[in-house]
């Protein structure tokens, strides 16, 4: 097996969920701010979107959720009305983050 590291927006902070996304891509998260004052909180990680680049044998980011603040720690789809689906996003101490997805 060949090693493979994720695209550099997925390593500006501690990545804490994975899923996929409505078009057959994933979605990363996560952040932390449980550290000492001298370390610095590690908040610069957005929900970011990326996929497998076959043809260039790499992942390749394609978009990253923007206003999404705080610790992400789980990412799930769930199922309501007519068969549709939203993407929750549970944070650390917040608000749960409903998205839909921009489907055509």
């Amino acid at each position: 097996f060949k090693r493979m590291d994720l695209p550099d927006e997925l390593q500006l902070a501690p990545v804490m969920a994975f899923t996929n996304t409505a078009d057959g891509k994933y979605l990363a998260a996560g952040n932390f701010f449980g550290v000492i004052p001298y370390e610095g909180r590690y908040d610069a990680l957005r929900p970011t979107g990326f996929y497998f680049d076959k043809t260039k044998n790499t992942f390749v980011t394609n978009f990253s959720v923007e206003g999404i603040d705080g610790e992400v720690r789980d990412a799930k789809w769930i199922n309501y009305a007519g068969n549709n689906k939203v993407l929750v996003l549970a944070r650390n101490n917040q608000q749960l983050v409903f998205l839909k997805p921009n489907m055509k």
